[in-house]
């Protein structure tokens, strides 16, 4: 009897939250990320994202200027990004 192995490799793409005012950017960008393989989380506002960030495993936050002004810390062991990147 031959044994056969089969080995899967499955490549994840990490999980990705936009946070943007502006709900035509979201879509724009969940779109072009998402074509891409990236798992793409959006919210409207700070309340909103930190509430994602706190049930569900994101692996980057991505957000405006505004946004980051309002108070970044509020999402300890993400990692973070902003528009200098």
């Amino acid at each position: 009897m031959a044994w056969h192995i089969f080995c899967i490799i499955i490549s994840m793409k990490p999980t990705i939250l936009i946070i943007d005012e502006n709900t035509f950017e979201l879509l724009r960008l969940r779109k072009i990320l998402s074509k891409e393989g990236y798992n793409i989380m959006t919210a409207t506002n700070h309340e909103t994202a930190k509430n994602i960030c706190d049930k569900m495993n994101v692996d980057y936050v991505v957000g405006t200027k505004r946004f980051w002004e309002c108070n970044p810390k509020s999402f300890p062991g993400k990692n973070l990004g902003n528009e200098n990147i």
